[in-house]
């Protein structure tokens, strides 16, 4: 770890975009650029780093989704793609990184699995559907054993097909 983190202070940062000080909530780029020393990194953050540098040896682009810690303290969920352009590649002397927070798309998600957990297991039938094609998009497992039917079967199917009199 120690000489990791002697390779992380031999980085040296010659450009921040507005973007990027947006994203981890810096006041100003010297500012990020200390904060991103590293002696300043998570242990999360210096496997990171490790992971992008084995990249970067086996000659491939850099990817990966991340817990940070921000300028201010918050938590955020960052995806860094780093590479060196091939002018570059003997020398490792520019390395290009783009970074986009995808902070509340990671907790979408998440909230997106956990619902679809509570939908599956609901000991109640739950329906959803299409509100223009009305073709079932979620069936629960209670109403799937009621019915007989597969989901992939209900996804061709409509309320209609269940119960024609509706």
């Amino acid at each position: 770890p120690d000489q990791l983190v002697a390779a992380a202070n031999l980085v040296e940062i010659v450009g921040v975009n507005q973007a990027t000080l947006d994203i981890y909530r810096a006041p100003s780029a010297e500012a990020l650029v200390e904060f991103s020393r590293g002696n300043n990194l998570t242990p999360d953050e210096l496997e990171s780093f490790l992971q992008q540098l084995i990249a970067f040896i086996e000659g491939t682009t850099f990817s990966i989704d991340t817990n940070e810690g921000a300028w201010d303290g918050a938590e955020i969920v960052t995806r860094i793609r780093a590479s060196i352009p091939s002018e570059y590649r003997q020398t490792w002397s520019r390395v290009v990184t783009i970074v986009a927070d995808i902070t509340e798309h990671t907790r979408a998600e998440q909230l997106n699995t956990r619902l679809g957990r509570i939908i599956e297991d609901a000991v109640n039938e739950i329906y959803v559907f299409g509100s223009e094609n009305l073709r079932f998009i979620q069936v629960n497992r209670g109403a799937r054993g009621n019915l007989g039917y597969t989901m992939d079967e209900l996804r061709e199917m409509t309320p209609v097909d269940l119960k024609p009199e509706f």
